[in-house]
């Protein structure tokens, strides 16, 4: 983005951001709002009937307790049913209602196509969808979006199973396509093997953190995503946790990595039980980002929507009031 254009964007992140890191916070503090990925098997799907997304009281919900954003997943077929096609003007409307609510309260949204690098089935570089096909969705998205910098660019949920130089490839033309259409906005790259803190380095020269070294934004406005559950294989189907430091053990070293490198990083999906070993470990991976926040962005836990009902991770309001976890959040948030 270029001229005084460029300057206005620009001070007005700043301007947004300067609350929560005086307040010893983060950048971004939040949850997903979950439900729009919802029906991959009904494509396109009926709304309301085969996925949803997030009702502003639930929205509110979250900001009222110190939430200031939210990684906002939504199918990729949804908003473009045929690579390379126009974006669909209905589902967009869906995510600009998002945006808009959340952002007439001074919070972000981080866009987040919830595909693991797939588009009906087929995953990026088979026949039918080559990696062009993702910088052409980005294209498209950044030209929508370049002017709002409280829109963020997640490129992939999960981008699994796919090789991880093909998916870093990919990843370095989206950048490319998404910088070219003069958009600014923070780009957040994830990695193979789902994009978790505990295997972010397995693979060698293949690893996550290599293949990202390697990447390249001319905008300078790019961080990691990491995905970090806390039961016992970093799934999140598990209701306990081994120990309680099973997550900021392994953010440790990615921690260690950004530094070293001058990189940041967004924990873009997490979360652990109610069991009290869980919230513990809950507790004192969220304490690890807010204690080095210089090279953590934030984090977005996984997840509240409105129908996730009995979900163990869940933090949606119960009749009861705040879950276990949400509480663990506010007190990372500056809920007061």
């Amino acid at each position: 983005m270029r001229g005084a254009h460029a300057g206005l964007w620009f001070a007005a992140a700043i301007l947004w951001v300067a609350p929560a890191l005086a307040a010893g916070m983060p950048r971004y503090v939040g949850v997903n709002l979950s439900g729009a990925e919802y029906g991959g098997r009904k494509l396109p799907g009926k709304i309301h009937t085969d996925y949803v997304y997030p009702p502003p009281e639930l929205i509110d919900y979250f900001m009222d307790r110190g939430m200031n954003s939210f990684r906002l997943p939504f199918r990729w077929e949804r908003v473009q049913p045929e690579p390379g096609g126009k974006l669909n003007p209905d589902e967009l409307a869906h995510i600009d209602a998002v945006i808009a609510h959340v952002g007439a309260r001074g919070g972000s949204v981080i866009l987040d196509p919830h595909n693991s690098a797939h588009h009906a089935g087929r995953v990026i570089g088979s026949p039918g969808l080559p990696a062009s096909a993702l910088a052409d969705l980005w294209r498209r998205l950044a030209e929508r979006y370049r002017s709002n910098p409280r829109v963020l660019f997640g490129l992939m949920n999960e981008p699994y199973p796919i090789d991880t130089g093909l998916w870093f490839d990919a990843a370095q033309g989206a950048i490319e396509a998404i910088r070219k259409a003069d958009a600014a906005n923070m780009i957040l790259v994830p990695g193979t093997r789902w994009s978790g803190a505990h295997s972010w380095f397995s693979g060698g020269r293949e690893s996550n953190a290599a293949r990202y070294e390697a990447l390249r934004d001319p905008g300078g406005n790019m961080a990691a995503e990491i995905h970090q559950y806390l039961d016992g294989n970093s799934s999140g189907t598990g209701k306990t946790c081994p120990k309680v430091t099973q997550g900021s053990d392994a953010l440790s070293g990615v921690t260690h990595w950004l530094r070293r490198h001058s990189y940041r990083a967004y924990l873009g999906e997490f979360g652990a039980s109610a069991d009290p070993m869980c919230l513990e470990a809950l507790d004192k991976m969220l304490a690890h980002i807010a204690d080095n926040r210089d090279v953590w962005l934030g984090w977005a836990y996984w997840a509240g929507g409105p129908w996730l009902g009995n979900y163990p991770l869940s933090v949606s309001p119960r009749r009861e009031g705040d879950t276990p976890q949400m509480r663990v959040l506010m007190k990372y948030a500056g809920h007061k």
